[in-house]
């Protein structure tokens, strides 16, 4: 009966521990084991009979029999066990019967395997304990299989008295576990990643990245949860309480690290600090903690500060040439520099000389074998032996490095000579006293954040034992210098790889941290131990980098006794594992606000109340945090005062063009030359006053003439007097009236997106806004231009969805082709256009047929296209130019002048392209504002809630807000307008000179035909204009603090009588679906969402190429 057998393994199974043990209470509590025994003893009964003799005559009952003195009865178990009376098929085998739920059903005294009454078998528990635990144990390693050996049915003994059979011949098997072990957890109400055969939960590390799959654990099992080190159940407790009183309180049970396979099995290597136990680590981490006292700190100053000068002189031919640098591969070489002076008394050179013995060697011990170190963790000790697989990186490395440091304890021993390295001082230090371990500025320091009575009283009491040797053996001082090579390179390099990163990527937070640094500095630029120490936004900086890219992504102890962990009910067994999930604890919501922003202000002393003690683990707690820390970031800080002192990292390539060449500048596109104008006076005069010479844009290359013939009198290609008249006759349609009129046509569009994003939010999914936001402009656009409702959301693929996405994303190789190649050329792909000419075509047929059916209509349509069939003189009494900051006299006179006395009339072919340029200038732009605000709202809770608060109490009782409620919310129109500064969808504007032209007094003459470009991106990212430029701050556009921005310095609609004409559309289209979005959701950042945001090359607009947030109902 294979299938019962299964069914029996998977039972003991799922109560064995890690060892493949099983304890009594766990042994007596298995039903289907028990069933299976009992249906043994009922089918195969030892005893067939059971005797009994009167002692007196007896009536039998009401049979009328009496049994006689000194007579026998006997009970025939054997044929009451198999009978049909009362077992159903009683010669087949069905442990059914015995389940406590079917119990019932069994006549009492039809199963007697061992009597029954006061002479029942008294050994009864005895052999039951027996048989079940060999049982348990067979089952769950043997497989029993029926071979042509094997008897069926059974042949029995010829006996009396007893049941046996002649033979009992069955196949067996080994069986091949690969789950077995893998039931710890669950089977303990514990939640946590499903465990693989063989590797457990570590393969989960390989598929997702390790930082990534650390936050997703952590928000979906919670604060304790369990998975498996191969088939090691390990408890990973990431609660604050918990953690310091393991870490702390109880440290004396968990003083150790980690698992035997994570050891280094090398004979020297094994010795070293980390992988070293019980007293063994305490004699060696007592005796060494006086090398990184605060004294010998300051001797290595020096030392760090020369390293420093040679890789600063490196940086100097990178910064010259304002080129790209690899952070990572440069703090690299400056830490193996420093690593190499400090602990080996050892010049490097390397930022020159990558050649030498010790850099490659160097390189060799760093160079993880990855298979190596999976075969290290997964083979037996024997193996890992026999295969000479002593360590994961390259042995050769590993031994140059343990005979160039036996090379130079010899020599010192016989020269007697002393040096002011590492080695030096592990071969002179004997244990210190409690004070050393204390820096006197330390108090400055956010990493002393976790430090109380507790801790200091746990590491006294850890640390007062007593030496019968105070110093270390010479394979110790070999595993300890190299264990302070091995850590102190990569993870010093990476915190200052990181901390570049976001200060390139915040450039206000680096010109902050540069103020502090320049102001702490002396006259010969340099700054003492002391000072450096009392920086206080230094210190939060390269805190803030270690919260948020943590080295170390986990922190592990053994427990030395078995456990019970607080009140959770939980009890930890001796050598078992506990793990702190450090990096998914600094990325929880719980503990940080806006966990992915970096904000080093959380960590200033003002603010560090805040952290919750245990939540900031970088260096890990208690007395075996790590020994390093001071060093680290004794070595990190010297390199970040320097550097940012002396460099700034690039940002946009037309700030540099800016802050190099001033205001004033100019570039060439292909051969043309063009003159760039950031000065805001300048820019009011070419856009505003002197309009008439200014009239004309720039030609693009997608619009002219030789792009489409149609296309051509779109009001964005066209100059002169045909741009007047189309201007003039356009500007009604975008009217306050006629929004009113388009207002109710984008809510029904926007109710469309709010269905999407339920289907997001419903389950906290994460969500591309790009894509949604793209779904539901082309529906807007489509809908108040043409009257056409697409159903972007539920029908991507539609005929007309389809053909405007090739409209509006033309294949980058056409585009290409159509700058670069002439028309005869053109001609021989076959290409008229950039855009494909189906895709054209099918609109132009679409708007014709429109056009057609409503000038045989009496119907009136409030979309674009029929505002364009039946347009009207511009109504002078109604003022369609946007209040902004910009406005003045002269900005809404000389509109007014430029288009008045034109001719009022308007051709086919000028509504089909200007009904085609609305559609492309609508699609994208609106797209990827509200995108763009998405994304910072998601980054700053604090501003989206302002925002929430702000929509919810102006909304009606029906959740709804109208037009004129719409535009008069400031915080919503301030939201709007930071995000179109701080990622302006068009980079530059863009003029042509009619006629040579004076600029201003600069002497400089503009000739005819000469192109002017405004650099709009660059200008709203300079901090003269916007204090911290690269941070969303939605106030500056209050209205109480607009009059601080300067006229003509934020231009994301242009400026002048040339601006966009579609301005009042796009905000009122983005200012409603913002509103009702923030209403029903709170977005927040996931561990999709791109940091920094990645952009699409386009020629003409900034854009993103997604922004994944994840979406919450509210």
């Amino acid at each position: 009966n294979p299938h019962i057998q299964d069914i029996l393994c998977k039972e003991v199974n799922s109560v064995m521990d890690s060892n493949g043990e099983i304890i009594y209470e766990e042994l007596a509590k298995l039903p289907y084991l028990d069933s299976v025994i009992s249906e043994t003893l009922r089918l195969h009964s030892p005893a067939q009979r059971i005797s009994r003799l009167a002692t007196t005559d007896y009536p039998l009952g009401e049979t009328g029999i009496t049994l006689k003195a000194g007579q026998q009865i006997d009970f025939p178990i054997y044929a009451i066990h198999t009978s049909e009376e009362y077992y159903p098929k009683p010669f087949q085998f069905n442990p059914d019967r015995f389940m406590p739920e079917n119990r019932h059903n069994i006549i009492p005294y039809t199963y007697l395997p061992f009597g029954a009454g006061p002479r029942n078998c008294i050994g009864m528990r005895f052999a039951l304990l027996e048989a079940k635990l060999a049982l348990a144990h067979i089952v769950t390693k043997y497989k029993f299989l029926q071979t042509p050996n094997t008897d069926v049915p059974i042949k029995y003994k010829r006996s009396l008295g007893l049941t046996a059979p002649q033979r009992l011949i069955v196949g067996i098997e080994k069986r091949l576990y690969l789950t077995r072990d893998y039931n710890y957890w669950s089977k303990r109400g514990i939640n946590g990643p499903k465990p693989l055969p063989i590797f457990g939960s570590l393969l989960d590390f390989f598929i997702i990245p390790q930082p990534l799959q650390e936050i997703n654990w952590f928000k979906k099992y919670g604060k304790i949860y369990g998975y498996y080190f191969l088939k090691n159940p390990v408890l990973t407790i990431a609660d604050p309480e918990l953690i310091k009183t393991i870490l702390v309180k109880d440290f004396h049970v968990f003083t150790d690290r980690r698992f035997q396979q994570l050891k280094s099995r090398h004979p020297v290597m094994s010795k070293n600090m980390v992988d070293a136990t019980g007293d063994d680590w305490k004699r060696i981490r007592s005796i060494a903690s006086p090398t990184f006292t605060s004294g010998k700190m300051k001797s290595m100053y020096p030392r760090i500060r020369e390293c420093l000068s040679d890789f600063m002189n490196h940086l100097e031919t990178f910064a010259d040439n304002k080129t790209e640098l690899n952070a990572k591969d440069m703090y690299g070489n400056y830490t193996m520099d420093v690593i190499a002076t400090c602990a080996f008394a050892t010049k490097t050179d390397v930022h020159k000389n990558l050649d030498s013995l010790f850099v490659l060697n160097a390189r060799r011990v760093f160079n993880f074998n990855l298979f190596k170190l999976l075969s290290m963790i997964i083979l037996p000790a024997f193996v890992v032996k026999k295969l000479n697989l002593s360590g994961a990186g390259t042995n050769t490395g590993t031994e140059f490095f343990l005979n160039s440091t036996k090379q130079i304890i010899s020599t010192r021993k016989q020269t007697k000579k002393k040096y002011n390295d590492f080695i030096q001082l592990l071969m002179d230090v004997e244990k210190g006293s409690d004070d050393e371990r204390r820096d006197e500025t330390d108090v400055h320091e956010s990493h002393h954040v976790n430090e109380g009575k507790d801790e200091l009283e746990s590491e006294k009491k850890a640390f007062n034992i007593q030496l019968t040797d105070k110093h270390l053996t010479e394979n110790e001082i070999l595993a300890q210098a190299l264990i302070f090579f091995l850590a102190g390179y990569e993870t010093t390099a990476t915190t200052l790889t990181f901390c570049t990163y976001e200060l390139a990527l915040n450039p206000h937070i680096q010109q902050r941290l540069y103020k502090e640094i320049v102001a702490s500095v002396d006259s010969d630029g340099e700054i003492s131990y002391e000072e450096l120490a009392k920086l206080p936004f230094l210190d939060s900086v390269l805190s803030e980098t270690l919260r948020l890219h943590s080295p170390a992504q986990r922190l592990a102890r053994l427990a030395s006794t078995d456990y019970k962990l607080g009140d959770t009910g939980i009890t930890l067994y001796k050598g078992q594992m506990i793990e702190i999930p450090i990096y998914g604890i600094h990325h929880s919501e719980e503990y940080y606000p806006n966990p992915f922003q970096f904000n080093p202000d959380r960590f200033m002393p003002e603010n560090r109340h805040n952290i919750i003690p245990y939540t900031y683990l970088p260096f890990g707690a208690g007395p075996r945090n790590c020994i390093g820390m001071r060093f680290a970031l004794l070595e990190a800080k010297l390199a970040l005062v320097h550097i940012i002192k002396k460099f700034r990292e690039r940002s946009y390539i037309e700030l540099d063009w800016i802050r190099k060449y001033g205001k004033i500048y100019g570039v060439f596109e292909g051969n043309t030359p063009i003159l760039s104008v950031a000065d805001p006076e300048l820019i009011r005069k070419i856009l505003v006053k002197d309009f008439h010479v200014f009239n004309s844009k720039k030609t693009n290359t997608l619009l002219e003439s030789r792009a489409h013939p149609i296309l051509v009198n779109n009001l964005i290609a066209t100059n002169g007097d045909q741009w007047k008249r189309l201007r003039s006759v356009m500007t009604p349609a975008f009217s306050s009236a006629k929004m009113r009129k388009m207002y109710s046509m984008i809510k029904t569009c926007l109710n469309e997106l709010l269905d999407s994003l339920d289907v997001y939010a419903i389950d906290n999914n994460e969500v591309d806004m790009k894509t949604m936001y793209g779904n539901l402009t082309m529906d807007v656009i489509s809908s108040c231009a043409f009257g056409t409702q697409t159903n972007s959301h539920t029908d991507p693929n539609s005929v007309f969805v389809t053909n405007a996405n090739k409209s509006l994303n033309p294949k980058p190789y056409r585009l290409l082709l159509s700058i670069m190649l002439p028309k005869v050329v053109m001609k021989l792909f076959n290409m008229k256009h950039a855009i494909e000419e189906s895709a054209n075509e099918f609109f132009f047929t679409i708007v014709r047929q429109i056009m057609n059916g409503r000038k045989n209509s009496k119907n009136k349509f409030n979309d674009f296209l029929d505002l364009l069939i039946n347009l009207e003189k511009n109504d002078n009494n109604e003022d369609h130019n946007e209040s902004h900051m910009n406005a003045g006299e002269e900005e809404k006179t000389i509109p007014k002048k430029t288009l008045s006395d034109v001719n009022h009339y308007i051709t086919e072919d000028e509504i089909l392209a200007n009904a085609w340029i609305f559609f492309q200038a609508g699609y994208e732009t609106t797209a990827t504002t509200l995108t763009f605000a998405t994304y910072e709202l998601a980054l700053n809770q604090h501003i989206q809630q302002k925002l929430y608060e702000e929509i919810q109490t102006s909304v009606d009782s029906k959740g709804d807000i109208d037009y004129d409620l719409l535009t008069k919310l400031p915080y919503l129109d301030a939201v709007i307008s930071e995000t179109l500064r701080l990622h302006a969808p068009s980079v530059r504007v863009a003029r042509t000179a009619s006629e040579d032209y004076r600029l201003g007094d600069t002497g400089i003459i503009i000739k005819k035909g000469q192109s002017v470009e405004v650099p709009i991106y660059a200008m709203a990212h300079l901090d003269e204009f916007f204090p911290n430029p690269e941070s969303f701050i939605p106030d500056r556009f209050l209205p109480e603090n607009k009059h601080n921005i300067v006229p003509y310095t934020y231009l994301p609609f242009g400026g002048g009588p040339r601006n966009c004409v579609g301005m009042r559309f796009g905000l009122m289209e983005a200012k409603l679906a913002l509103a009702h979005v923030v209403l029903r959701y709170r977005f927040i950042e996931s561990i999709r969402t791109d940091r920094p945001i990645q952009l699409l090359r386009n020629l003409f607009l900034h854009t993103p190429k997604r922004v994944v947030v994840g979406i919450q109902k509210r």
